[in-house]
């Protein structure tokens, strides 16, 4: 009996859920996780520091963690930009430490599908 394309299907989607589950609870995505956090809270802390005096728009340190996830997930609203050369030289930081971060996460990803030899099979079939 030939199995059905939707069940075969949802079978792989299933069996990558469970891969996607397993990397996001592994140490090293853990870690990378935290130093993700600690990287947004610094780059804040060093944007609060040069820009809290200069830039009209910085009126509190959660302005300053706003500016710094929005900066180093390139979504980038424009609602806060720095207004000093300090504070262009740590957004540069935060944007380029972003891409190695999504960089990284996004390696160690693709590594972990293709060491798993069980999503191998599901799609050799």
């Amino acid at each position: 009996m030939k199995k059905k394309p939707f069940l075969k299907l949802t079978k792989k989607v299933i069996h990558f859920y469970k891969i996607l589950f397993r990397f996001l609870t592994h140490f090293s995505f853990l870690t990378i996780a935290a130093s993700a956090g600690a990287l947004v809270m610094f780059n804040a802390f060093l944007f609060y520091l040069v820009e809290l005096n200069f830039n009209q728009k910085v009126d509190s340190f959660f302005d300053c963690v706003w500016w710094a996830v929005t900066t180093t997930t390139t979504v980038g609203y424009g609602d806060i930009t720095p207004v000093t050369i300090m504070g262009k030289i740590v957004g540069m930081f935060a944007m380029i430490s972003g891409a190695l971060m999504f960089a990284i996460v996004t390696g160690l990803f693709a590594q972990a599908l293709y060491q798993d030899e069980e999503l191998q099979n599901l799609f050799d079939d």
